[in-house]
């Protein structure tokens, strides 16, 4: 099956949007003067981290759905299989490092993150992953892992209806789940995590379906894209790039609807022109790509274990970046490595299980 190379490369850039969002935050840049400016105008696309999230969505959607789109006999077992693999083995091992991290370190000045007392049930909740908890006291980033780990579950479910019902039925049917979860997550606000609550997971249901939707219609759309004149193409992408950077100031959870749109419009760009897809495709944007997972889960450990060993924020900003760019590397090639070829080989097992079994019934 083809790989676009693009999507990982967009998907780095969405790492390194939320890793700069991040190192602003904790040490101190977003309280200055003139960022209040700065976040005005268009290099706010810089540190989007919240649309880099929503993309991220858009992105497991589109990619998952491709073997379904083709038709292939895709196994809910193998599928459920290789996915927890690949996101368990370097979640766990990040959740262990963030434990004796927050062990050893104090932390002061970072609100809620690893503030409070650390219970055995919470570490629990942690390594079961996909419950509600409050994720800021090891890792605040994984909120978006508690969401992905529970669309995976129903995710075939997602590809029966987007292969074989009409797109305006999918659509609608996204939206309304869309907003019976934002507005579940208002009326129950006080009563939920406001970051890994299941009502949320309904609302970014819709994200991954825009991605697969994206995927069915990948090639109509393309076609269409490379059909426009050159200003035309141009206008529209500037376009879904504004977008793109300032659908956060619209209301909350709507503007993810926006941000999703953009998004689809921005992986498609990327596909359809040649130089867009070039650039993409040069090693430093598909070394991004290859450590982005690493990358987002690591990076907020390492930047939080600097401040509280190093009180000069250009010296923990030059150590973070360094560290964090260098351990993700490790990390995407024995963790993620590691992730892949063990979910790999149970798959197969289980493959060949259920081969047996159809055999002994034939």
């Amino acid at each position: 099956m083809k790989r676009y190379h693009e999507l990982d490369s967009i998907r780095g850039v969405a790492a390194l949007a939320v890793f700069v969002l991040h190192l602003l935050i904790v040490l101190g840049f977003t309280s200055t003067a003139y960022f209040s400016f700065l976040e005005k105008s268009p290099l706010r696309i810089l540190w989007s981290g919240n649309e880099a999230v929503i993309i991220f969505f858009v992105l497991s959607g589109f990619v998952l759905s491709l073997p379904f789109i083709k038709g292939n006999k895709v196994s809910y077992p193998e599928f459920i299989v290789k996915r927890f693999f690949r996101i368990y083995i370097p979640f766990v091992v990040t959740l262990v490092i963030a434990i004796i991290a927050r062990s050893f370190l104090t932390i002061e000045g970072q609100g809620d993150i690893w503030s409070k007392s650390l219970s055995f049930g919470s570490v629990v909740e942690h390594i079961f992953l996909i419950g509600m908890y409050d994720q800021k006291q090891l890792n605040p980033v994984i909120w978006s892992l508690v969401h992905e780990m529970r669309i995976y579950i129903i995710f075939p479910l997602l590809m029966y209806f987007v292969v074989y019902k009409k797109i305006t039925h999918v659509i609608l049917g996204g939206t309304i789940l869309s907003i019976a979860g934002i507005g579940l997550h208002y009326v129950f606000a006080d009563k939920v995590d406001y970051y890994t609550n299941y009502f949320d997971t309904l609302h970014y249901v819709l994200m991954f379906i825009m991605g697969a939707l994206l995927a069915k219609h990948r090639e109509y759309i393309i076609n269409k894209l490379r059909g426009l004149n050159k200003l035309t193409f141009s206008t529209v992408s500037i376009l879904a790039l504004l977008l793109y950077t300032y659908s956060s100031l619209l209301p909350p959870y709507v503007s993810d609807w926006f941000t999703a749109s953009a998004g689809c419009i921005i992986i498609a760009v990327s596909m359809a022109s040649s130089k867009i897809s070039k650039m993409l495709n040069k090693k430093v944007f598909i070394e991004l790509g290859n450590i982005s997972y690493s990358l987002y889960l690591l990076h907020f450990i390492i930047l939080l274990s600097f401040i509280s060993l190093i009180d000069n924020a250009f010296v923990v900003l030059i150590l973070t970046i360094i560290s964090t760019f260098v351990v993700s590397k490790v990390s995407s090639i024995y963790l993620e490595g590691a992730g892949i070829k063990f979910g790999k080989k149970i798959a197969s097992a289980l493959k060949k299980n259920s081969e047996l079994r159809n055999e002994e019934i034939a």
